[in-house]
């Protein structure tokens, strides 16, 4: 033994450094976030419709790998591949174990199922009751307030009533500058809010400022409308099955599944269809992230037709032209369409447009 090592101790030495290379630079995490491609999952696997219509093709989500504040090691192997994002980490919302904000996923991709049901049964004219809550609170900021918490939903600001997270907007906006509220030289505010149905005082000494110098407070959430569904009321009925995924991205494609088992007309045509974007309950299509990743991964994975969130802007980093770039990287494949929309019925309308033009 002490011979072999005499006479190859050069070598064993740099297999010891490389190895002990390579635990460091695994080991260590640095303020980076890799996105990457994973998976497309059949909506009807997740959402069953009783008595539905049948399907020759189907509808998927578009699933990507978030690895968050990632290692040097992955930093590196992220860098050989377009089919990657890598970002510098939010210094303003964390996601990390440790964060109160874990659930916030979990929320997002219970109320995008929500308004995908709301949107796709009110489209199909069939039953399902349902009742405004107010504003549910998905996510929290690093400095926000500790007086909430994520899945708060809030009902009243001062005291009012509103319909619409607009409404509510206009009400928090007027009530937290109110002087009777917040003391702008003690850096302080002190808002009434009805949380929970219960009426409490919010407090918030997080102040920004505008770009003229006037302070304001800022208590750190992030909100989605809410409703309560009367699952009793659903005609048909409908089952969701325990899913790990979360997020609220897969919301569009969720609705167009829906709405197409609850209609005899078959707007799969026998393809494979995917996409990605957040649903509200009156059908617009929201914005999301991941959306490189999202495009290699429907890629990969045989998808059809793809749809994303469309915004009209010259901005490379809208939804729609960052879907293009990738997409003319992987060489504009005249089997994989990349179709941009603002609502649930403009996708539906293409849907139907395809078949004409196919038929």
């Amino acid at each position: 033994m002490k011979n072999l090592w005499r006479r190859n101790w050069p070598i064993l030495l740099i297999v010891l450094l490389v190895n002990i290379g390579l635990v460091v630079i695994s080991s260590i995490h640095i303020k980076y976030d890799v996105t990457s491609p994973a998976y497309v999952t059949e909506v009807q696997l997740v959402i069953e419709i009783e008595d539905a219509y049948e399907q020759k093709g189907s509808f998927n989500t578009t699933s990507v790998y978030f690895n968050e504040r990632t290692t040097i090691l992955r930093y590196l192997l992220a860098k050989l591949s377009v089919a990657n994002i890598i970002e510098e980490s939010s210094e303003i919302v964390s996601y990390t174990p440790t964060s109160r904000n874990t659930r916030s996923g979990v929320f997002q991709k219970n109320i995008s199922l929500e308004n995908a049901l709301i949107t796709a049964y009110k489209a199909a004219g069939r039953t399902l009751n349902y009742t405004y809550d107010g504003i549910i609170i998905h996510t929290l900021a690093n400095y926000a307030t500790y007086d909430l918490e994520v899945g708060d939903v809030i009902n009243k600001v001062d005291g009012k009533s509103f319909t619409s997270s607009a409404e509510f907007k206009a009400l928090y906006d007027e009530a937290r500058m109110n002087p009777a509220y917040f003391n702008a030289e003690e850096g302080i505010c002190h808002l009434p809010l009805t949380v929970n149905g219960e009426d409490k005082i919010v407090t918030s000494d997080y102040i920004m400022k505008t770009s003229t110098g006037e302070a304001y407070p800022v208590f750190g959430f992030y909100y989605y409308d809410c409703y309560t569904i009367d699952e009793a009321s659903a005609d048909p009925k409908y089952t969701i099955k325990p899913i790990r995924s979360t997020g609220p991205s897969g919301g569009l494609l969720q609705t167009l599944a829906i709405f197409n088992a609850l209609t005899e007309f078959d707007y799969t045509y026998g393809l494979k269809i995917a996409g990605t974007g957040t649903i509200d309950a009156e059908g617009n299509v929201g914005s999301i992230g991941g959306m490189t990743s999202k495009i290699y991964t429907a890629y990969y994975s045989g998808v059809s037709i793809f749809f994303v969130p469309y915004v009209e802007s010259s901005d490379p980093e809208t939804n729609y032209n960052e879907a293009l770039a990738a997409y003319q990287k992987l060489g504009s494949p005249k089997d994989f369409k990349i179709v941009g929309v603002k609502t649930f019925q403009e996708a539906v309308d293409y849907l139907k447009a395809y078949g004409e033009a196919h038929d």
